[in-house]
């Protein structure tokens, strides 16, 4: 079933009014496309420019075993594409539920702020183990 343009106005209505009544929501929204755009470009500026040396990197490190998991360099792109899924996801979600459930679509928003936080912090640590 296609949406309607109707549908998407109405969407695209509900989102805005969310954004202008809770600012806060706002300023979690920017922080989260913050870490989701370092956590793109991180292994951008330091994996992408030694990739064709090493083809297969670390993607896994676990303190009891060390290194786990190897692959193909491209296979780091995981963690912001599932951070964009997320986020996309979460305030998709938060926005159809915002007039009815409040309490719901803040644990959302949120939510994604605590989800790109943590896969920021596993990027980094990827790629401390890949330097």
């Amino acid at each position: 079933m296609r949406a309607s343009k109707a549908q998407f106005k109405r969407f695209f209505k509900s989102f805005v009014e969310m954004m202008k009544r809770e600012k806060r929501y706002t300023w979690i929204l920017i922080v989260s496309v913050l870490f989701l755009l370092l956590t793109l470009a991180l292994p951008l500026w330091k994996i992408y420019p030694d990739a064709f040396l090493n083809p297969f990197i670390p993607l896994h490190y676990n303190v009891l075993f060390g290194i786990d998991r190897f692959g193909p360099w491209y296979n780091i792109f995981w963690i912001p594409a599932f951070g964009l899924l997320a986020l996309v996801s979460n305030v998709l979600v938060g926005t159809l539920v915002y007039h009815q459930e409040k309490f719901m679509t803040t644990l959302l928003i949120a939510g994604t702020l605590g989800v790109q936080m943590t896969l920021f912090s596993s990027m980094v640590l990827i790629v401390l183990v890949n330097l």
